[in-house]
């Protein structure tokens, strides 16, 4: 039959269920955004990328005010339960309504070959322009930067380094944030993600989406409340652009995180603006930023810090500390570091780390595995990718479903196995799944070892959880010596 040529609401709506409100009593110019749980989109960043593409198509300025419905479209059964349902949406969606698209129905109808998507119709419902992948929606997303020069203002924007050189990270650090009154309260988790730790200066930063804010942790014996980076409730892709104060900067969805070598610099992930944020944690600085393609990840090995990006590319970073030690004003330094792009490509690299006996592994949520990359053009399958599943054996017949994380300790992998709720292990060839005693988890999101022990974030559970390898007990992250 094809792809109908135009959309009709009422059919469309026909027999679905549709949460918020029921979209066949808006009007056309639509914006109709096919999305999953796997493949999220931000309602604000929707709104710009339709505009641009309005612009692009030559629309009239009075068809702008377009009609936004989001169509969610479950990828697997666990996806069709409600709480999953409910949960996806309201972290994407504020107000537009929305179709349960159960059976792939209308994303087949629409002939809609890549999550996410976006249909843009004119005023008569007819369909002007078809968005699918990350990668298109980056393309268009790259139109909107402002053109306004950073040079213009740069000298406004000086940072204040400290006057002496510092020698002792951690000491020079703890001395400087002694006597900042920091509450625990503030210390909570509404959507935890990416997590990093390092032990120069035993720092540890939690990326949480929900609240658009980076929790950063000090370790001595127990997690004591260092710094929040980022304003209360984040900002959109204009706000805050070029704020270099910790309080007064802004994330859209912040993601990966990773200290440099030093322990003192910060790199922060924000995915729809397509940036890499840089914290200084010693002066409380936003001293500039990377370009790259939708970051979603970011690990550190041999000096170097591998980026893995929505549109299904790896990026590898060189030199980027010593680049960072030789600012004296904010700037986008995206041309001051050497950053290459590696030849091979997958479906959603979702994490990409450098494991203890020099490999480079990378998650692969697309297709739900675990890979090796052992040259810039060439990728091999450890386990997983061949149908969704949980299925524990040998690395040939292991199956998971939309694994986000993966971490090394000696010869073993912990894999954060999201909608299987569970953490996989990787030895000997073999794959199984950690029980705990004491707790179930809800969609973990990431793993990441800090200060001996294994920190999840247990994101539909609202938590950051401690496990012990030995007992396969979990905790809830203890911070201050009263919890």
């Amino acid at each position: 039959m094809g792809c109908p040529e135009k959309i009709d609401m009422r059919e469309i709506v026909s027999g679905k269920v549709c949460y918020r409100s029921d979209p066949s009593k808006l009007k056309p110019p639509y914006a109709l955004v096919f999305f999953s749980r796997r493949h999220q989109i931000k309602e604000d960043f929707i709104t710009k990328i339709v505009a641009q593409a309005i612009n692009e198509e030559g629309i009239r300025i009075d068809e702008m005010s377009f009609s936004t419905i989001g169509v969610y479209v479950p990828l697997s059964e666990a996806e069709k339960k409600e709480e999953i349902i409910k949960r996806t949406i309201s972290e994407n969606f504020a107000y537009s309504p929305v179709i349960f698209d159960q059976d792939s129905e209308i994303k087949d109808k629409f002939e809609i070959s890549e999550l996410p998507a976006i249909l843009i119709t004119t005023k008569n419902g007819e369909i002007k322009k078809k968005i699918c992948g990350f990668e298109q929606i980056y393309n268009l997303s790259q139109k909107l930067i402002s053109g306004f020069e950073i040079s213009e203002f740069r000298k406004e924007l000086k940072i204040s380094y400290h006057k002496h050189e510092v020698n002792d990270e951690r000491t020079e650090i703890l001395f400087e944030s002694y006597g900042r009154k920091l509450d625990p309260s503030k210390f909570y988790f509404e959507s935890p993600g990416k997590i990093a730790y390092t032990r120069a200066t035993r720092l540890l930063a939690i990326a949480d989406r929900g609240r658009k804010q980076i929790l950063v942790l000090s370790y001595g014996g127990y997690w004591e409340p260092f710094d929040i980076i980022g304003k209360e409730g984040g900002g959109d892709l204009d706000d805050s652009e070029y704020e270099i104060e910790f309080e007064k900067t802004s994330f859209v969805r912040p993601s990966g995180v990773c200290f440099t070598e030093s322990g003192r610099f910060l790199l922060i992930g924000d995915l729809f603006t397509s940036k890499i944020k840089i914290a200084d944690v010693l002066t409380r600085k936003i001293l500039g930023f990377i370009r790259i393609p939708m970051p979603q990840h970011i690990a550190r090995a041999n000096g170097k810090f591998y980026v893995s990006s929505l549109t299904g590319k790896i990026f590898k970073l060189n030199s980027v500390e010593e680049k960072i030690r030789n600012l004296k004003y904010f700037d986008d330094i995206t041309n001051m570091i050497e950053i290459n792009e590696l030849a091979c490509r997958l479906k959603l690299p979702s994490a990409v780390i450098m494991t203890d006996d020099g490999r480079l592994v990378v998650v692969d949520s697309g297709d739900s595995s675990i890979n090796e990359i052992v040259s810039e053009n060439r990728i091999v399958k450890i386990t997983g990718g061949s149908k969704e599943g949980h299925v524990d054996g040998n690395f040939s017949v292991g199956q998971m479903c939309f694994p986000q994380s993966v971490e090394s300790f000696r010869d073993v992998l912990f894999v954060a196995d999201t909608l299987n709720n569970s953490i996989r292990i990787l030895i000997d060839g073999r794959i199984s799944t950690i029980v705990l005693r004491n707790m179930e988890l809800n969609e973990p999101e990431e793993i990441r070892l800090g200060a001996g022990i294994l920190l999840v974030s247990d994101t539909a559970n609202r938590r950051v959880i401690e496990i012990e390898p030995v007992h396969m007990e979990g905790r809830n992250l203890r911070i201050s010596d009263n919890t």
